[in-house]
């Protein structure tokens, strides 16, 4: 709603909300892409593909779904983290990541179980969300917000 507003405004006065709100903050942003493989050498494919479009953040997800993809698309999840060898199988994948992309790249693995987790793990972030809407055994409702700047921090937002 509060952005809604201020876009109304922005639109009334023909002026963009982020100079409603002080200017710009910066002139760039780094982002994210998504990679995965489940063998090293798909892995590597992925980075290297992602790298040479010019990312260094990283992204991979855990906890989605045990499907096979089409082969035309990259398989870029960790499978669900169920049983012990699914783990080991995750810390693989994040391990081939960063054999291909070495450690000028920032690595994200993303959740998606809606419970609510941020912790750097051996240099890599895991960060979940949570959720605003589906707590399922959640404790509380949440959402997060990751910052990509120089460095990638990530915080988690309790909604109630």
């Amino acid at each position: 709603m509060d952005i809604a507003l201020w876009d109304i405004l922005g639109k009334l006065l023909e002026v963009p909300i982020y100079k409603l709100l002080g200017g710009g903050a910066r002139n760039r942003i780094r982002l994210y892409e998504f990679v995965g493989g489940n063998t090293p050498e798909a892995a590597a494919k992925s980075v290297e593909r992602v790298k040479g479009a010019g990312f260094n953040v990283l992204r991979l997800g855990y906890n989605i779904n045990l499907e096979r993809k089409p082969d035309s698309v990259p398989d870029m999840r960790i499978r669900e983290l169920k049983r012990p060898w699914d783990l080991k199988h995750g810390v693989n994948i994040v391990k081939w990541i960063r054999e291909a992309g070495g450690d000028d790249v920032d690595i994200i693995v993303f959740g998606h179980s809606h419970e609510p987790f941020n912790q750097t793990i051996s240099g890599v972030l895991m960060v979940n969300p949570g959720s605003p809407t589906v707590r399922a055994s959640a404790p509380w409702p949440s959402y997060g917000i990751i910052d990509i700047g120089e460095a990638v921090h990530a915080r988690i937002i309790r909604l109630m």
